[in-house]
């Protein structure tokens, strides 16, 4: 297990992704969520997490946003 852990949230947005994002906030997890439309997602999450601009395509999900991560947890229904 690396010093700290990282996840990549796709997905935060939506019913799943919203509800685990503060648990996994509460369990120490350092969230990096990846957003369409980050604007809409920032008001809702708290101060440590990062949002970045992305969608869920093979590439966001493995080389940009989800460098030096744990693992990713991908919630949306968009295809990959």
């Amino acid at each position: 297990m690396p010093a700290f852990k990282l996840i990549l949230l796709a997905g935060a947005t939506g019913y799943i992704g919203g509800r685990l994002l503060p648990l996994l906030a509460a369990d120490a997890w350092r969230v990096r969520c990846l957003a369409r439309q980050p604007e809409n997602l920032l008001p809702r999450v708290p101060d440590a997490v990062e949002v970045l601009r992305g969608r869920c395509e093979a590439h966001h999900l493995s080389v940009r946003s989800g460098r030096g991560g744990s693992g990713v947890v991908r919630t949306s229904s968009q295809p990959a």
